[in-house]
C-alpha cells in the first residue's frame, strides 16, 4: 500500500503542471508588480572635481526585444556584437543632462543622436567636455559634448572598435582623443 500512495503526489503534480501549460491566454501580472518592473531606473550622477557641474544620466529600464535578439559572437568569455564590433547585451544610457550645482534647472544636452544608446561616458581631464560612445545598428560612434554650451557633436565618421578594453582615451590637453577604430 505504501508504494501506491507514494506515486499519488507525483501524478497530481504532473497533472497540475500539464494543465498550467495549457493556459489559453497570456497571463498579465497585477498592475503593482508590472509598474515595479517597468519603473524607470534611478538616474546616475557624476560631479566634476571643482563641484561646479553635475552630469545626470538616464538609463533604460529594460533592454528591448530587438537588442536581445541581436546576433553575438562568443570569444574567450566575451560577447561581441558582430554588426557594431562592440559588446553585446550592454546596459545603455538613454539621455544626458547637465546642471550647475548652484542652479536648480537641468539642461538637456543638445545635438544628441536620435534614440541614444550611450556607453563609456568620460569627463575630459580639464572637465570642460564629456566624451561618450553611441551605438547604432551597424557601428559605434564617438561623441563629445561641450559642458559650457551643453551641445554634443560626433567626432569624425569612423566606427569605433569597442569589442575589448577601453575604446578611447583623453590626452592631457583635453582637446585630443586617442580612439580605437
Amino acid at each position: 500500500m505504501k508504494l501506491r500512495y507514494s506515486f499519488l503526489p507525483v501524478i497530481l503534480f504532473t497533472a497540475l503542471r500539464v494543465a498550467a501549460q495549457d493556459a489559453p491566454t497570456y497571463q498579465v501580472p497585477p498592475k503593482a508588480l508590472a509598474d515595479l518592473v517597468t519603473a524607470p531606473p534611478t538616474p546616475g550622477f557624476s560631479v566634476d572635481s571643482r563641484g561646479e557641474w553635475v552630469l545626470i544620466t538616464q538609463r533604460a529600464a529594460n533592454p528591448s526585444i530587438a537588442e536581445l535578439a541581436e546576433p553575438e559572437l562568443r570569444l574567450a568569455g566575451l560577447r561581441i556584437n558582430p554588426a557594431t564590433n562592440g559588446p553585446s547585451r550592454q546596459s545603455y544610457i538613454t539621455g544626458l543632462k547637465l546642471r550647475k550645482l548652484t542652479a536648480k534647472d537641468e539642461m538637456s544636452v543638445q545635438g544628441m543622436p536620435d534614440k541614444p544608446l550611450i556607453t563609456n561616458v568620460q569627463w575630459s581631464p580639464d572637465e570642460t567636455k564629456i566624451a561618450f560612445l553611441h551605438s547604432t545598428q551597424d557601428r559605434i560612434m564617438l561623441y563629445v559634448a561641450d559642458v559650457a554650451t551643453q551641445t554634443a557633436k560626433p567626432v569624425g565618421s569612423r566606427a569605433v572598435n569597442a569589442a575589448y578594453g577601453p575604446a578611447y582615451w583623453w590626452l592631457s590637453d583635453s582637446k585630443t582623443l586617442l580612439v580605437k577604430t
